[in-house]
């Protein structure tokens, strides 16, 4: 009964996971069409940050007082989605780096031109968090 019961849910689990695969198409092809972090994307014209979502500043951070400046390395995609952002430069406050990553798959992008082509490539941009700021929504 055992042995049955284990086959049966082996069974379903590679069922979900064929679903899942096929559904979202075949995920080695489209990895494969994205550039590593490191390698070289000649572009005519660079990605341009369209809108850029302010992080939220974590509590814990604004209680204590922490500032700081991260670098966001963040890979566009040709229809300029955010698809993988990570902390180029740290700020030396986690805090404030996980902060500027989540808000990083937020911004949107016109993508990088490759002989007239929209192509994925990597970005780099800054991100301050600077306290006693306020909106203008504020004042």
């Amino acid at each position: 009964m055992k042995k049955t019961c284990r086959i049966l849910l082996l069974t379903f689990a590679l069922a979900v996971l064929f679903t899942a695969l096929s559904e979202t198409g075949n995920t080695q092809e489209v990895k494969k069409d994205l550039p590593s972090e490191t390698e070289f994307v000649p572009l005519e014209i660079y990605p341009e940050m369209i809108y850029q979502e302010t992080p939220v500043y974590p509590e814990k951070a604004e209680s204590a007082k922490i500032e700081g400046m991260v670098y966001i390395k963040a890979l566009i995609d040709s229809e300029g989605k955010v698809v993988e952002a990570k902390v180029g430069k740290s700020s030396g406050h986690d805090l404030l780096d996980k902060a500027a990553v989540a808000a990083a798959y937020k911004c949107k992008f016109k993508p990088g031109i490759q002989k007239g082509e929209p192509v994925a490539s990597w970005v780099t941009y800054k991100v301050d968090f600077k306290l006693g700021e306020c909106d203008e929504t504020e004042k």
